[in-house]
């Protein structure tokens, strides 16, 4: 039952991460306390069974996520607005607090499934928000922009930040919601999940981002080419062709779509460039350190780079770039590892196909900060521990009779 609270946390902390970032205390934002509510109440129960077991890759993960917020820390000084730099490092703690939530927490695939549910629940909200926010029908304080124009067709809609987040931000939770209703919808058939997906679909329409657009077509081309390998599988046919046939039809829709998305307004890709040209030659002045967090804004005068991995690297420099790496690639690769030796591989493709969006989503923007970029990292970096017996790998099996296992 405690578990189940914990799930019903950190499901909390997420959904609430874009709307509160308001501090209830010191370096505490209202997210991070549910956060720690949920690690507790997974310690207390844990506790109570005398076993913590922790896999030994996402041991590191979880390391290299405590380490990168101690770069950020550190570096607040090097900053020439040190309350944004510490806000940011407050923010970091957030997404170490989901990573180690979901380790903590994640006992089974069924705890998964279920947060994603609930997860999946409180996002269909959000998109309601966002459709009646486009229509002007509510408002959030923030703004509304002009609509879109694409292929010559005027989209009927104001374009809206999302309720009220970041376009980012919104991109990577819509692309984990459309995910969860895909797997829900096909593998459970259920029906509320289908009647979702339309909403979800039309919310990410009427936003107008071009990232959320190109994020949320990334998850669902994953989930297509996975279906296509496994049609020709079942006819008994080699992947091998398969793969020499799909991947010239994936490098052609992706060149024509991607032109698309510049033909809307070249103007931005431009300034993009130029943000990250110029930032990479401020960061030549400062190597190792980086020059602090949001220095290149109140510093230099550029734009938000758009890159959540060039942004880490500017800003805190090679270190903390090594660090985010380690977590990214070590969720990649679990997540690959369950989709192959997964009872439900579809189950897992999913969630790695929401991953691959938020990819798209973290070169595009900003978004390593983003708490639920790092719910899907954790659960991928558990995921090829919950498909097997886990046994091999576990690192941690502490009882309190006992000691660690050498």
């Amino acid at each position: 039952m405690q578990i189940r609270y914990g799930l019903l946390f950190l499901c909390v902390a997420v959904i609430a991460a874009p709307f509160t970032g308001v501090s209830i205390v010191w370096f505490f934002s209202i997210s991070d306390i549910f956060l720690v509510l949920a690690v507790g109440t997974f310690l207390k129960s844990m506790y109570e069974r005398s076993e913590i077991r922790v896999p030994h890759d996402v041991a590191i993960a979880l390391v290299a996520g405590v380490l990168l917020f101690v770069i950020e820390v550190l570096s607040v000084p090097n900053s020439v607005v040190e309350p944004k730099a510490a806000a940011w490092a407050r923010t970091r703690l957030g997404n170490v607090l989901v990573f180690a939530a979901v380790v903590f927490i994640a006992q089974s695939r069924e705890d998964i499934h279920l947060l994603l549910r609930v997860l999946t629940v409180s996002l269909l909200g959000v998109s309601l928000l966002t459709i009646l926010h486009s229509m002007g029908l509510v408002g959030f304080g923030d703004f509304v922009n002009d609509p879109r124009n694409v292929l010559g067709y005027r989209i009927p809609f104001s374009r809206t930040l999302g309720v009220p987040m970041d376009y980012g931000n919104f991109g990577m939770y819509m692309c984990l919601g459309i995910s969860t209703l895909v797997y829900e919808s096909r593998q459970s058939g259920n029906r509320l999940a289908l009647a979702a997906l339309p909403v979800f679909m039309l919310a990410v329409f009427i936003s107008q981002s071009r990232s959320t657009w190109t994020a949320v077509a990334a998850v669902l081309a994953v989930i297509a080419i996975y279906d296509v390998v496994q049609y020709w599988n079942r006819r008994g046919i080699s992947v091998k062709p398969i793969i020499g046939v799909l991947v010239p039809i994936v490098i052609v829709g992706t060149i024509v779509f991607v032109r698309i998305m510049i033909q809307i307004n070249p103007l931005t890709l431009r300034s993009r460039i130029k943000a990250y040209v110029n930032g990479l030659q401020i960061y030549s002045q400062h190597p190792l350190t980086g020059i602090g967090r949001a220095t290149y804004y109140f510093e230099y005068g550029l734009t938000v780079i758009h890159n959540g991995f060039l942004s880490v690297l500017i800003s805190f420099g090679p270190f903390a770039l090594i660090m985010l790496l380690i977590v990214y690639v070590l969720a990649f690769r679990n997540g690959v590892r369950a989709v192959v030796a997964g009872k439900d591989p579809f189950f897992w493709v999913t969630i790695f196909a929401a991953f691959i969006g938020m990819t798209v989503e973290l070169m595009l923007f900003d978004g390593s900060y983003t708490k639920i970029l790092w719910l899907t990292m954790a659960i991928l970096c558990v995921s090829s521990v919950l498909v097997g017996d886990g046994e091999a790998v576990r690192l941690i099996d502490v009882r309190r009779s006992d000691t660690i296992p050498s």
